[in-house]
């Protein structure tokens, strides 16, 4: 805070001196006709005042008595004198003319001049600050013209040309007689007082400041850190005082460009405002707006910087969202679905979208300036545009008014569009902006939905004909197939039984197109629906699986049915047509294989509270489907190429009814192939949940062992995950070497051999018998999995195993051949349960001690085993035989029930017996 400073004033009498200021006396006699003298008292103490003191009135320390002492001669005090000189305050003394006639040392020592150097020279002009020259002189002059002064500020400027602010009290000096010879100032040095009241004030408003501001030194350390700054960063005084501002506060990136900006500040060149982030306590990045201003000492060097911060985080997220709406505005126009065009005042195109250019033909950089009404608008709606455009700039919206281009193409695109004035922020009209809509090719919709009508209806009459023809059709068809098969009933000779088949086989084509057909009617008609019951997906997949068991035996084709071990027992959908669309694709699968396998897999691929979403993918080895040939497999009549017609048959609605079927039932239909590899159609169906109903669960006891020995991985995988869902400690081989290795470490109760015969070559199966033979007695039970059509021969060759057993007297080995079980492939789940459930539940123990087949062995070699012709006591099961199965109806032997047994053979041991069936 300032201290107000009182004027001192100065009191003289003495009688004038010519030509100059009276000089002091100490009240001494002197020469009465000298010049005039002044009394001098006795100021030691009061002129050496406290600087936060007023400067002393000299009129405080002159004798007033002028009148007593007027007539005396009085010289100079010397003690006077002194004491003026030794003041602590400058005193300055002026004569009328302003020049300078009195400087003491404290004087000299202030402003850095001696007395003889400022003697003379004028007072105003030469040594106070210009800025204050006006106001000094006036108060000087009031001072000569006898009037009482103030104190008053006097800035000078020192020899260094260094400002010293000083609070001047001036006082009149006289003759005598009382004129005014000149004036005498006592001053005070209050430039250290002004910069702490300075310094104070600084202090207030930096903390007071609504943004953050801080000083650095030379050095570029902190030594002025505000309230706000604390506010804001989060540090306090303390802990910044002394800290490196760029190194301690300034993010990496920006580090190197504020260091430069404090750097170019300190050399006195000025920076203008930039923008950086900082970092807070929390090390958090804010951004701030930095302004920078020099600080001078006293003597007017360089001692730092003041930083003066703005925090504009919220306003470059702001300035960041208005670049975001800019940009997104930006974008939305260029990417609009729809052509915007603006002009300005003149009609020149000032802006035109990617739609726009993409109807046209013309980029934005060739349409934009150009006349839009001369460049691009068709010649018969020239005249209209203009009027339509003339009124939007006039302050008037049209709407949808026909708006014809001529692209660069010389074609004509139909376009409607909405003008709209384009204004400033003032409001003036700076032109037109208008979003149009492209029609070219809704009028041609237009017309072709009318054509598309005519169509439909003409197809609606097509549907409902071979709807009602196909339904007709059938009849007389089944007449024709029902006659002929009584004809091949009756005695034919080799030629007319070679032209019944022909007609079998061709009726049966004919028959299953027109069912297609039908179907296919149905569907478009939408007159097909589905029926809804419970029913067993495994034996829904398996049923279709044995409709083609016979032609892919035929081929040499492994037949694979993997099921999931997870999948409900039971479900509600339509049965028949997933069989059709299971059977459809199997059918394709091995139509267009000559070797390998097919392989159809079921399982759960989602489920909710009510419904599960069923997957069913059918692999095969064929011939494989291009990329392109792919999209043109689900429609109507289309097959990869005409060679397949030539080559492999069919009509090629199989799939286009399955998809449409697949899609009733809520799913949806797919296909990956490579040529040359084969393919894998799948496709997923919606079937409800079935009422919960009482399922038998299928458990093996917990301490059988099992032995699956198959060369196809698939059919190994398939085999082993289903006998330890149903708790059997299963091991798997994938030959026989593979399996003798295992048998020669472990005990297992029942060996399961799924052969295989490429080509049908039965040769193949030479390896394996000896391994079967080798190992007869160390395996309980013996399951032998063999290809449809070749039963019998396995029958065969068993039998003669057991004849060759039974003509070394080995009656063991005798026995375990002729109770081998035979299934032919693929086999059925719950056939194989069922035929391990009763294997087990006969107790027939293969592993006699050899005491116990003596008395069998006394009696001499079986029977059955001399003359072959009881073959039947080797077990043949058949997991294709199902009661409305037509194709396994017409099977040559179809034998007893499943609880049937064979008579004792000798042992003592029944040998089980179940659905015995050849080929």
């Amino acid at each position: 805070m300032s201290t107000r400073l009182s004027a001192t004033g100065l009191a003289a009498s003495s009688s004038s001196s010519p030509g100059g200021m009276g000089s002091f006396d100490d009240g001494g006699g002197g020469d009465d006709g000298g010049a005039g003298h002044f009394q001098f008292l006795s100021i030691v103490s009061v002129m050496k005042s406290s600087p936060n003191e007023s400067p002393p009135p000299l009129s405080r320390y002159f004798d007033t008595g002028f009148a007593e002492r007027r007539d005396r001669k009085a010289g100079p005090s010397e003690g006077g004198v002194l004491l003026i000189e030794t003041a602590n305050n400058p005193c300055f003394g002026i004569n009328k003319e302003g020049k300078v006639t009195e400087w003491n040392l404290k004087a000299a020592e202030v402003l850095g001049y001696s007395r003889d150097e400022v003697t003379g020279r004028d007072f105003v002009e030469e040594f106070v600050s210009p800025d204050h020259r006006v106001q000094v002189k006036e108060m000087l002059d009031d001072a000569l013209r006898g009037r009482d002064t103030a104190t008053f500020e006097c800035p000078l400027v020192t020899k260094h040309d260094v400002r010293v602010d000083v609070l001047l009290n001036a006082t009149s000096c006289r003759e005598a007689n009382g004129d005014i010879t000149g004036v005498m100032g006592v001053g005070q040095d209050v430039t250290k007082l002004k910069l702490a009241e300075q310094k104070t004030v600084m202090r207030l408003l930096m903390d007071t400041a609504s943004n953050p501001i801080l000083c650095i030194d030379n050095e570029g350390r902190i030594n002025e850190w505000n309230l706000k700054a604390i506010e804001i960063v989060g540090y306090s005084r303390d802990e910044v005082m002394g800290h490196d501002f760029v190194d301690d506060f300034i993010s990496p990136e920006w580090r190197v460009q504020v260091r430069g900006a404090l750097d170019e500040a300190l050399q006195g060149r000025t920076p203008k405002n930039f923008e950086f982030m900082l970092f807070t306590k929390g090390r958090e990045r804010i951004d701030v707006l930095l302004n920078l201003s020099l600080r001078r000492d006293e003597n007017g060097d360089i001692i730092g910087l003041a930083a003066y911060l703005q925090v504009i985080t919220e306003r470059k997220k702001a300035e960041g969202e208005l670049n975001r709406v800019a940009q997104d505005l930006r974008l939305l126009i260029d990417t609009a679905n729809a052509p915007i065009f603006g002009i300005d005042n003149e009609g020149r195109v000032s802006e035109w979208n990617l739609k726009a250019a993409e109807i046209v033909g013309y980029s934005s950089d060739e349409a934009i300036g150009r006349n839009l009404v001369e460049a691009f608008i068709c010649p018969d709606h020239r005249v209209q545009v203009k009027e339509v455009l003339d009124d939007a700039l006039l302050g008037q919206k049209t709407l949808s008014f026909e708006f014809p281009l001529r692209t660069k193409q010389g074609r004509r695109a139909e376009v409607l569009i909405n003008a709209t004035p384009r204004r400033d922020a003032d409001g003036n009209i700076t032109g037109m902006v208008g979003v149009g809509q492209d029609v070219t090719e809704t009028k041609k919709t237009m017309e072709i939905e009318v054509s598309l009508i005519k169509a439909r209806a003409a197809n609606d009459a097509k549907s409902e004909f071979l709807a009602t023809m196909s339904h007709e059709m059938c009849t007389p068809l089944n007449g024709v197939i029902g006659v002929n098969d009584l004809l091949l009933d009756t005695p034919l000779n080799d030629e007319q039984r070679e032209y019944a088949n022909l007609i079998k086989t061709s009726a049966d084509s004919l028959l299953n197109l027109v069912n297609d057909v039908l179907d296919l009617a149905r569907v478009e008609s939408g007159k097909l629906e589905l029926e809804y019951f419970d029913f067993d997906v495994r034996n829904t997949v398996e049923d279709a699986i044995d409709s083609i068991i016979m032609k892919a035996a035929s081929k040499g084709i492994e037949a694979i049915c993997a099921l999931d071990t997870n999948m409900p027992v039971r479900v509600r959908g339509d049965a028949d047509r997933l069989k059709q669309v299971i059977l459809n694709v199997l059918s394709n699968a091995v139509k267009f294989t000559c070797h390998g396998e097919v392989e159809v897999r079921a399982e759960v691929q989602s489920e909710t509270a009510t419904h599960h979403v069923l997957r069913v993918s059918v692999r095969d080895t064929g011939i494989g489907i291009s990329q392109d040939a792919q999209s043109k497999l689900f429609s109507r009549f289309s097959q990869v190429d005409s060679s397949t017609t030539r080559n492999y048959g069919g009509s090629g609605l199989g799939l286009a009814i399955s998809k449409q079927l697949v899609e009733l039932m809520s799913g949806t239909m797919g296909v990956i192939s490579t040529p040359g590899e084969g393919s894998l159609f799948w496709f997923t169906v919606v079937l409800e949940r079935a009422e919960r109903l009482p399922e038998e669960l299928r458990l093996l006891p917990s301490d059988c062992s099992m032995l699956v020995v198959s060369q196809n991985i698939a059919t190994l995988k398939n085999l082993t995950c289903s006998l330890r869902a149903w708790g059997a400690n299963v091991s798997a081989a994938s030959d026989e070497k593979e399996a003798q290795v295992y048998l020669n470490a472990h005990r297992t109760d029942t060996a399961i051999m799924h052969l295989t015969l490429p080509e049908n070559d039965i040769a193949v199966l030479e390896p394996i018998l000896s391994f079967i033979a080798a190992s007869i007695r160390d395996v309980r039970f013996w399951i032998l999995l063999c290809p449809f059509g070749f039963v019998g021969k396995i029958r065969d060759l068993v039998a003669d195993m057991a004849r060759s057993f039974a003509a070394k007297r080995e009656t063991l080995a005798e026995h375990a051949a002729l109770d081998m079980v035979i299934i032919s492939k693929p086999v059925r789940q719950e056939g194989l349960y069922r035929c391990l459930t009763q294997l087990y539940g006969s107790h027939v123990n293969r592993r006699l001690s050899e005491c116990d087949v003596d008395d069998a062995e006394t009696d001499g070699p079986r029977d059955s085993c001399k003359d072959g012709s009881q073959h039947e006591a080797t077990t043949v099961i058949s997991a294709l035989l199902e009661p409305d199965d037509d194709k396994r109806r017409d099977l040559p032997d179809v034998c007893t029930s499943i609880d049937d047994s064979i008579s004792d053979v000798g042992t003592g041991a029944s040998s089980l017996k179940v659905l015995v069936a050849e080929d």
